[in-house]
């Protein structure tokens, strides 16, 4: 015993799961690239479980085409010392950001630390500038100018 519902428009995969009217099947089309034997099984795996689902797998992608999937490489691979620096950036930055955020709120006011905290992206366009080298855009600065602005407006 079970309960069925017949929404109008719905679409019943071949797998006898009804679905939402929203949901429909997708076009899916797989373009290999740099392929190993694992690559290779995995992809065609996939693709017959799109097709299982009810999902069409073209032969050549077009106009109407939802999903492309490759195995091509997407830019450069990230070296070990990129990645640590990016881990240790980001787990100074939560841990003592974090904890700095939260012992103002718990000694301060919440509403001018939340205001606070959220321009603090702007303190960070002069050290990008220092780190890299490189000035930031026109559009960051002026998005810097209108937080500012913004803040002094809260706060006033």
């Amino acid at each position: 015993m079970g309960i069925h519902l017949n929404l109008p428009g719905s679409f019943v995969s071949p797998a006898g799961v009804l679905l939402h009217p929203w949901v429909r099947p997708l076009r899916v089309y797989y373009s290999p690239a740099a392929v190993t034997l694992l690559l290779e099984r995995v992809a065609a795996e996939l693709m017959a479980a799109f097709q299982r689902l009810g999902h069409e797998v073209l032969p050549a992608p077009d106009d109407g085409t939802d999903v492309i999937l490759t195995t091509a490489p997407f830019g450069e691979p990230l070296r070990w010392r990129d990645a640590l620096y990016t881990f240790m950036s980001a787990a100074v930055a939560m841990a003592l950001g974090m904890t700095l955020i939260l012992q103002a709120m718990k000694h301060g006011d919440a509403g001018l630390v939340a205001v606070l905290s959220s321009v603090s992206p702007v303190l960070l366009l002069p050290l990008l500038w220092v780190v890299y080298r490189r000035r930031p855009a026109a559009g960051a600065w002026l998005g810097a100018v209108l937080a500012v602005l913004g803040t002094a407006l809260v706060l006033s």
